[in-house]
C-alpha cells in the first residue's frame, strides 16, 4: 500500500514538472537572457527578393555572412564563385544550422556570443537549401 502511494505521489510530481512546461496561451513570449535582456542577434532585411537561385543565395547569404572570412585572400575555403558554394553547399547548410553546437558558429560569433556578421535568416537558408536541392539550377 505504502508502494503505491508513493508511486501515486511521484506521478503527480513527474506530472507537474511536465505541465510546467507547457504554456497555458499558444502565445510565445520574448526570448530572454537569464538576465532577462533580450539576446543580440543580427538579421537583416534581404537585399534580392529571396528566391531559391544563385544571385538571391549569393547577395542575401554568401556575400553578406560568409565572404568577410570564406574569400580568395583567406586561408579559409572560398565562397566567391558559384562553384565555391556549389561544392561545399553542405557544410555551408551544415556549420549555419548546427556549428554552434559543435563550438565553430557560422556566421562566427564574437567572445560574447554575438555575431560577427548578420545570421540569415530561415527564409534565406530554406531558398538557399531549395536552390541546393533542385541541382542549383537557377
Amino acid at each position: 500500500m505504502r508502494f503505491l502511494s508513493n508511486l501515486l505521489f511521484m506521478s503527480l510530481i513527474a506530472g507537474g514538472f511536465l505541465s510546467s512546461c507547457n504554456p497555458l496561451s499558444l502565445e510565445k513570449g520574448d526570448l530572454r537572457l537569464r538576465d532577462n535582456t533580450k539576446p543580440f542577434i543580427v538579421f537583416e532585411e534581404p537585399v534580392e527578393p529571396v528566391a531559391p537561385n544563385f544571385k538571391s543565395v549569393y547577395q542575401n547569404f554568401i556575400k553578406k555572412s560568409c565572404l568577410d572570412c570564406h574569400n580568395a585572400k583567406s586561408p579559409r575555403v572560398s565562397f566567391e564563385t558559384k562553384q565555391d558554394i556549389i561544392d561545399n553547399a553542405d557544410d555551408i547548410v551544415f556549420y549555419t544550422e548546427d556549428g554552434c553546437m559543435l563550438g565553430s558558429c557560422m556566421p562566427e560569433t564574437d567572445r560574447n556570443g554575438v555575431p560577427k556578421r548578420p545570421v540569415p535568416t530561415e527564409e534565406i537558408i530554406d531558398a538557399f537549401k531549395t536552390w541546393a536541392n533542385n541541382g542549383f539550377e537557377d
